[in-house]
């Protein structure tokens, strides 16, 4: 190739693997099929950015429909356009992205201690984006460092390095 990469990443040579093995090796029923499941994947990611809206701009029909726009104007920009949809990894690492945005978004909501399951379900989505792109790493950092962040009020620094370890020790394990 002429362009610079980090290589091939394991979830997205995962789910190509399977592809054609479904198809039985066909090269190009397998582009097709792939085609389909890369739009599928964008197609599922505005959602999750509709809803990360909603979840960061609260109630009302306003933040509704700003959602709404926000996700389709997102989806439609010809860089997201080119790079969500092309069969690599670009467009399940940034669906595993806004996944954990939500996530981390629905959690820091209440300001009060995080569930344990909740925890492991952020270190496990942080774990899963790591096998769609290993640049991930960055993400968990800044995810710990967030959440370490938010300490305070009615959680103590204490409380949120031990949630913090939980999730680490969970993205661990699954990476």
């Amino acid at each position: 190739g002429t362009l610079p990469t980090n290589g091939v990443q394991p979830l997205a040579t995962l789910l190509q693997a399977a592809c054609f093995w479904l198809v039985g090796g066909d090269r190009a029923a397998a582009v097709r099929f792939l085609i389909v499941f890369s739009t599928a994947i964008a197609a599922a990611t505005v959602f999750l950015v509709d809803r990360l809206g909603r979840e960061v701009l609260g109630p009302g029909d306003g933040a509704r429909a700003a959602s709404r726009l926000g996700a389709c104007v997102w989806f439609t920009s010809p860089l997201v356009l080119s790079h969500s949809m092309n069969m690599l990894e670009t467009g399940l690492y940034t669906a595993a992205v806004v996944m954990v945005a939500l996530l981390f978004a629905r959690g820091h909501a209440a300001g009060s201690p995080w569930p344990w399951p909740r925890c492991l379900a952020l270190g496990v989505l942080l774990g899963v984006s790591f096998w769609a792109r290993n640049d991930a790493v960055f993400l968990m950092a800044a995810a710990g460092l967030a959440h370490l962040a938010t300490a305070g009020g009615g959680t103590s620094l204490r409380r949120r390095l031990a949630e913090a370890a939980a999730m680490a020790v969970a993205a661990a394990a699954v990476s």
